[in-house]
C-alpha cells in the first residue's frame, strides 16, 4: 500500500491486484475517525461488480445507509443510472 502512496486518508481507494493481474479487491480509507460516513464514497470509487467487507465495519447499518446513499443518482430527467455496484450486506444488517 505504501509503495503506492496509500496511507488510509478518508475516502480514498486503492485496487488491489488479483490473479492473473485481475482485479483482485480495495482497500479503503477511513482516515481519523471518519467512521461510516466516509464508506458513501466507496459508490464512487469502486469499479462495478460485487464486493463485501472484508472485516465487519464498526457500525453495520450506518455502512449500509451511505453505500446506499452514495451511490443514488436522480434519473428522473434523463441522467444515465450510475454503475452496476453490489455491495454484500454487513452482518446484522436487515435488508
Amino acid at each position: 500500500a505504501r509503495a503506492n502512496g496509500f496511507s488510509g486518508e478518508a475516502g480514498r481507494t486503492l485496487a488491489v491486484p488479483g490473479e492473473n493481474g485481475a482485479l483482485g479487491g480495495a482497500m479503503f480509507g477511513l482516515g481519523d475517525g471518519e467512521g461510516a460516513l466516509v464508506l458513501g464514497a466507496l459508490s464512487k470509487t469502486l469499479p462495478e461488480g460485487d464486493w463485501h467487507f472484508a472485516s465487519a465495519p464498526a457500525e453495520p447499518e450506518l455502512a449500509a445507509i451511505t453505500l446506499a446513499l452514495g451511490g443514488y443518482v436522480f434519473t428522473r430527467y434523463g441522467k444515465k443510472p450510475g454503475k452496476a455496484l453490489r455491495f454484500e450486506l454487513p452482518a446484522g444488517v436487515d435488508a
